[in-house]
């Protein structure tokens, strides 16, 4: 009974475009997605400065209170962010893509132009 079970699978797998390859094949394919969350990782040498300066940012006796308002509020964003995302993709992955690529010049940009460095 095993077998029909795989067949199917098999063929449902084709229609997509996709094969049941040899665990080899398997983990070059996986190389990708391992360097993506490699590079996700990096992301958290940035953290405990981020912490610090919402802290030091923060009113005396608010400074938990801002602490948490800042995630709830980028978490909330993200959030929707992904939604935005999952329904551009509906009308074309390219659009997505441009969108991603407006967005991310946008905030370059604005950042050379009114972005500025705390200096004491």
């Amino acid at each position: 009974m095993a077998q029909p079970r795989k067949l199917e699978l098999e063929e449902r797998m084709q229609q997509f475009g996709l094969e049941m390859n040899s665990q080899k094949t398997r983990l070059i394919e996986c190389g990708p997605l391992a360097a993506a969350f490699v590079l996700r990782g990096l992301k958290e040498f940035g953290e405990p400065t981020r912490k610090a300066l919402i802290m030091d940012l923060a009113p005396e006796g608010r400074k938990a209170a801002m602490f948490e308002l800042y995630y709830l509020v980028r978490d909330v964003l993200v959030a929707f962010a992904a939604f935005g995302g999952a329904l551009l993709r509906r009308v074309s992955p390219e659009l997505c893509l441009k969108v991603a690529f407006v967005f991310g010049v946008a905030g370059t940009l604005w950042f050379a132009l009114r972005g500025s460095s705390r200096r004491s």
